[in-house]
């Protein structure tokens, strides 16, 4: 019997056929005998052409985008190194280990793991679905005030995730199979007549899911809040070929790829009409989806406003406005890759049961390093960050939403009760918000009922 000590200190042997002598010597301790040794040699001696090939793609992909992605400054490679690793983990479960035939939920995003615009209040899924073949979503409702599904779909490369949602649906239109809040969900080309059903097109790549709370404490950083979710395919496929070929693996590095592109070299550059281009100010508000250039990632049922703030360390950014009747809303802050600082430790997001909403359902919040604690205002924590994003979302809005106003203040005056009125620029019209029941963008059954008969409420 082996020690551990032997598995410890490989051995080795000089020249060329050193690292096989090696591998052999450690099967054999592993209690390989010499005939499937034989075998495995006569087997593949030179195999994994492919993903070989596909695997030294993927490292100068990588060196690329480190290389030339990030700019010069400090802080931005730094943390640019940092988002690229968030990515590629994000890749290698999504594309690497995702398979359509077999599929499983992945978390998209978590506290340690941040891209695209991550949201504190939100728990996403992933998975990778054929627009051909059939699924059974199995869920539950247990305190969310928004699920969502969405299926995106185009003729992209695999991996190329900024492609169109092309079907959709929410908690207000799946039926509940019990009181429990427990509900199935069938995907796919085949009609399920007497059921929740979401039909897709053969162009569908991928189904994401979304869970939003108003949760005192975050939702992405309770680690008991943890939505019951599963999918499978119908019907069960055969038991999978394990290892897998070298032609399927190297696909799956090529996708991987194409991801890590499509996050950073590839992205495309022009902004959302949603988001301003001044710093301090905030873009019109708009539904996502309203124009034919929305792709990616964003929720079909929300409204979205965002533009980037650039603060001195003396500078707060102080934000009004007032609450529209929704089923969710918060704002949250991103550094330039779109990620949110670390929200277990610092207040980066406010839902409406975070902030302290005046009886006209009003909200104001302070945006800086430094709280200067002005009474009734609540607190965004910029981290030392002299520039970052802020983002607001409003979901399945009810009647006009009111653009939040920014504006300049030195801590020293907000400390000190000086407030200023002055904003930063006029304020604009409140946006109506769509008719929900109309909206083209949700596959509705025709046999569905509300998850849920909750209205969208503003909350004192």
């Amino acid at each position: 019997m082996s020690t551990q000590r032997e598995f410890d200190h490989p051995p080795t042997a000089g020249g060329a056929d050193a690292p096989q002598l090696a591998r052999r010597q450690f099967l054999r301790r592993a209690g390989l005998g010499a005939g499937a040794l034989a075998a495995l040699g006569a087997s593949a001696p030179h195999g994994g052409a492919q993903s070989t090939v596909a695997m030294q793609l993927l490292t100068t992909t990588l060196r690329e985008i480190s290389t030339h992605y990030f700019s010069g400054a400090p802080d931005d490679i730094v943390e640019g190194q940092r988002y690229l690793s968030h990515l590629l983990g994000a890749a290698c479960e999504f594309y690497l280990e995702g398979d359509a035939l077999r599929p499983y939920f992945v978390r998209m995003v978590s506290p340690v793991r941040k891209f695209l615009g991550d949201n504190p209040d939100a728990i996403y899924h992933f998975s990778l679905i054929d627009g051909q073949r059939d699924y059974r979503i199995r869920g539950q409702r247990t305190g969310q005030e928004y699920i969502a599904y969405t299926v995106h779909g185009s003729d992209a490369e695999d991996g190329d995730w900024n492609i169109p949602g092309i079907a959709h649906i929410n908690h207000r239109k799946l039926r509940p199979s019990n009181r429990y809040g427990e509900y199935e969900l069938f995907l796919g080309p085949t009609p399920r007549p007497g059921h929740n059903w979401l039909r897709t097109e053969p162009q569908a790549r991928y189904i994401v899911c979304r869970h939003y709370y108003e949760n005192r404490i975050s939702a992405a950083a309770d680690p008991a809040v943890q939505p019951i979710l599963s999918i499978e395919p119908l019907p069960a496929p055969a038991a999978q070929d394990d290892p897998l070929p070298d032609a399927e693996i190297a696909r799956r590095l090529y996708a991987v790829i194409k991801f890590l592109r499509a996050s950073t070299i590839d992205m495309q550059r022009s902004t959302p009409d949603w988001w301003s281009n001044i710093p301090n100010t905030l873009g019109k508000i708009a539904h996502f989806g309203a124009n034919q250039d929305d792709i990616g990632l964003g929720a079909l049922d929300n409204s979205y406003t965002a533009g980037s703030y650039v603060l001195a360390p003396d500078q707060v950014l102080l934000m009004t406005g007032h609450m529209p009747p929704c089923y969710f809303a918060n704002v949250v802050l991103w550094n330039r890759f779109l990620q949110t600082d670390d929200y277990r430790h610092q207040q980066i997001s406010l839902n409406r049961t975070q902030m302290r909403l005046g009886k006209d359902s009003s909200y104001r919040i302070a945006i800086g390093s430094h709280n200067p604690r002005p009474t009734h205002w609540d607190w965004l924590d910029t981290g030392n960050r002299p520039f970052g994003i802020i983002q607001w979302r409003f979901l399945l809005a009810v009647g006009a939403i009111e653009t939040p106003q920014l504006q300049l203040a030195t801590v020293a005056e907000v400390a000190g009760g000086m407030i200023p009125t002055a904003r930063t620029r006029p304020a604009e019209a409140p946006v109506q918000a769509p008719v929900q029941e109309t909206d083209p963008t949700e596959t509705t059954p025709t046999n569905s009922v509300n998850l849920s008969t909750q209205e969208p409420t503003v909350r004192p």
